[in-house]
């Protein structure tokens, strides 16, 4: 039996409350830095500080350890991090935060699409059921547009930004996949490649936005309540949210972590009113129920499987 004392509970959704913290600060966040540019700079320092971390206790953190894998590491980075992380701060600049977070709840969901056609793994009727009410739900969201949206080209009911939620997710989950067979590989640890991988996506997302994006630097605010919100985002988001997820999994199961990640959307909503000035919405609590009760569908079965571990972003 799973201990669900208040105590555990509370473990539980405090973990999940800092995660959605994080997110809605990124939405503060990119109200006055261009999406590349923040991208560049959170990925770039969280990289640099786990690997400046573990330069100290490992010795794969040498270039003659590296080498032959950069091809495979720049690869990597780009569809782990630099792509789906520029696509999702786009979407997150451009959306209802909380509808941009319940659209990145789904790539549970892609993950075992990938492994339907990439390895023919069969899903179970549950499953599928758990999939169709989710993007059920999330269809019911879509039909809300925020004015933000509405400026943005659409394909029918799939507003630009939307595309771009939907996108990244697919590309990081591809980009997870490939990332799964260097850890299995047990050349790196997933905090050494974490590190890595970021450090790659940073640079990738810095050198384009040096070549696209014209950051006006007097338009940054220079106060330390903006710098310090700054560096909240990345100590939770990037350096310390593998480490409580892992810490999750590890005194949990994973249905329960799974089933209660699904109030990382419900907590960005909630905060969305307090910090960022948005409407709560009572399509989202709809749709939120539609995912939740298919994502319960989907983990109820899976978990009876055998898994294989994934590395999360």
């Amino acid at each position: 039996m799973v201990n669900l004392s208040p105590t555990a509970l509370l473990y539980i959704f405090g973990g999940y409350a800092l995660f959605a913290s994080a997110t809605t600060l990124n939405k503060l966040i990119l109200f006055h830095l261009p999406p590349l540019f923040y991208v560049g700079i959170r990925m770039l320092a969280s990289g640099i500080i786990i690997l400046t971390y573990q330069a100290f206790k490992s010795p794969r953190m040498k270039m003659c350890h590296l080498k032959p894998d950069i091809k495979h590491l720049l690869v990597i980075g780009a569809f782990t991090t630099f792509l789906p992380s520029v696509l999702k701060a786009f979407a997150l600049k451009n959306l209802i935060s909380s509808k941009a977070t319940l659209i990145a709840s789904m790539d549970p969901f892609v993950t075992a699409l990938y492994a339907y056609f990439l390895w023919g793994e069969r899903m179970s009727r549950s499953q599928i059921l758990g999939i169709a009410i989710s993007f059920a739900g999330i269809v019911i969201l879509l039909w809300t547009t925020s004015p933000a949206e509405a400026s943005f080209f659409s394909i029918g009911i799939l507003s630009l930004p939307e595309i771009a939620a939907f996108v990244s997710m697919v590309i990081a989950r591809y980009g997870w996949i490939l990332a799964q067979r260097v850890i299995h590989s047990e050349r790196y640890t997933p905090t050494e490649l974490n590190g890595l991988i970021m450090l790659i996506g940073g640079s990738y997302a810095l050198i384009t936005s040096t070549l696209t994006e014209n950051v006006d630097f007097n338009a940054i605010p220079t106060t330390w309540t903006f710098w310090a919100v700054c560096l909240y985002s990345i100590t939770i988001a990037n350096i310390l949210g593998y480490s409580i997820y892992g810490t999750l999994l590890k005194k949990y199961p994973i249905t329960l972590t799974s089933l209660c990640g699904i109030s990382i959307p419900l907590f960005v909503h909630l905060y969305g009113p307090l910090i960022l000035g948005e409407p709560l919405s009572l399509t989202f609590f709809v749709s939120l129920a539609f995912v939740a009760l298919g994502t319960y569908l989907f983990i109820q079965n899976k978990s009876t499987q055998t898994k294989t571990p994934v590395v999360k972003e």
